[in-house]
C-alpha cells in the first residue's frame, strides 16, 4: 500500500513538471539586493514555506528561496484586481536558491501553495499593508 502512494505522489510530481507557464522573468536570475523578505521552500527537506505567514509594506518584495525538493508558488486568493496568475509561479524550483519574487503594490491578503504539497500543509499568506 505504501509503494502505491509513492507512486501516486511521484506521478502527481511529476505531471506538474510538463506544465510550463514560465514568462521571461521567471528564467532570469533573481538578484538580491538585502532590501527582500525572504521565505524559504523546503528547508531541511521539509514541505513547507517558513515562515509561513508574512506581513509587509506595500511596495516590498519577497523571495521564494529554494532549499531543496522541488516546489512552486501559486496564489489563490488575491485582493481585488491582482491578477493571481501573473505573480504565481506554476513551473517547479528545481535548483536551490532564489526561485521566485513579486513585489507587491496592493495591500490586502495573499494566500498561496505549492501545488505538489497542498495536501501535506504547504500554504502561505502575505498580507500587505
Amino acid at each position: 500500500m505504501i509503494a502505491v502512494a509513492i507512486i501516486i505522489l511521484v506521478g502527481s510530481c511529476g505531471a506538474s513538471l510538463t506544465s510550463d507557464n514560465s514568462t521571461p522573468e521567471e528564467s532570469a536570475p533573481i538578484v538580491l539586493t538585502g532590501d527582500e523578505i525572504i521565505v524559504t521552500m523546503g528547508e531541511y527537506e521539509s514541505q513547507l514555506y517558513a515562515p509561513e505567514d508574512i506581513s509587509v509594506n506595500a511596495g516590498d518584495t519577497v523571495v521564494w528561496d529554494n532549499k531543496s525538493g522541488l516546489h512552486n508558488v501559486v496564489f489563490g486568493k488575491v485582493p481585488e484586481g491582482v491578477d493571481a496568475e501573473a505573480i504565481s509561479r506554476k513551473t517547479l524550483a528545481r535548483e536551490p536558491g532564489p526561485a521566485h519574487s513579486v513585489k507587491f503594490e496592493v495591500p490586502g491578503e495573499y494566500r498561496y501553495h505549492c501545488s505538489p504539497h497542498l495536501e501535506l500543509g504547504m500554504v502561505g499568506t502575505v498580507t500587505v499593508q
